[in-house]
């Protein structure tokens, strides 16, 4: 496995929830991934005097913003100048999931029964459980926000940018999955790195646990959050399994991403050392 973390950037010393770098593994014809110019992260909802401290010495110059339109409002940050933005949802709302299913079936009801100390029974709790299980599902079948986000990344020519999400793992670790992959890194290699989310959000995970365990009384319901509240192997593997479904990523870049070859050649020119 290839060093995951830059020399200028650690997730445990950030204030930062999750950031890290993608660079330092091995990729396309024995090269790496260069350091210091692909960053990822939780939410950047800090004082907007912390959050200059924390990206100004990532020289960043660009952060794509991967929540949906309720999370953005609800958690608004303010950029130093000189960086811009962009948001690009990868679902356009909450409830909003691919192939016209919905991620809210559960949430209101539901989800208010959990979370006023009431119980679920197990055919409740069911769905609860494959909530995540549906949100990659989606992604890798239909991962074509994942590839315009990687043509502008071409785009931006090789200057620093931060792509994050609300908790840096699921939406961040997809596209982050995507990007390692179409740069030739391994499929072991990228998983690992997608696995790291929950050693760089073990102190948040514990602390919103112990919430969580105050208000919920069904022990159930509290195992399933713990469950959604990490970077577990058999989601990513969702992801994985659908990639390997196509001869070479190239071909699933090609089909289910809006990629061609000269999108992943550019990648590799760009960010290959």
């Amino acid at each position: 496995a290839g060093v995951v973390l830059a020399d200028n950037v650690s997730c445990k010393g950030s204030r930062i929830v999750n950031l890290r770098d993608l660079g330092g593994y091995r990729g396309r014809g024995g090269l790496r991934v260069k350091r210091g110019l692909l960053f990822r992260s939780g939410d950047l909802d800090l004082p907007t005097g912390v959050l200059d401290e924390e990206l100004a010495p990532l020289g960043v110059s660009l952060v794509f913003d991967l929540r949906s339109k309720e999370e953005a409002r609800a958690r608004p940050y303010a950029l130093p100048g000189g960086i811009r933005y962009r948001h690009r949802p990868v679902f356009s709302s909450l409830a909003e999931c691919t192939g016209g299913r919905h991620l809210g079936f559960w949430e209101r009801e539901k989800l208010f029964r959990v979370l006023s100390g009431l119980s679920l029974s197990h055919e409740e709790l069911r769905p609860l459980g494959r909530l995540m299980l549906g949100v990659y599902e989606a992604m890798g079948e239909d991962p074509a926000v994942f590839g315009g986000i990687m043509k502008e990344i071409v785009e931006h020519a090789g200057e620093p940018l931060l792509f994050h999400c609300m908790a840096g793992k699921d939406r961040t670790g997809v596209l982050a999955t995507m990007i390692l992959l179409a740069l030739g890194v391994s499929q072991e290699d990228a998983k690992e790195h997608y696995l790291l989310s929950n050693d760089c959000r073990r102190e948040v995970v514990e602390r919103e646990m112990k919430l969580v365990a105050a208000i919920v009384k069904d022990p159930a319901v509290v195992g399933v959050i713990g469950e959604m509240m990490t970077a577990r192997e058999e989601y990513i593997e969702l992801v994985l399994d659908r990639v390997s479904s196509y001869p070479a990523f190239e071909d699933y870049a090609r089909a289910r991403m809006g990629l061609a070859s000269a999108d992943l050649e550019a990648l590799g020119r760009i960010y290959l050392e």
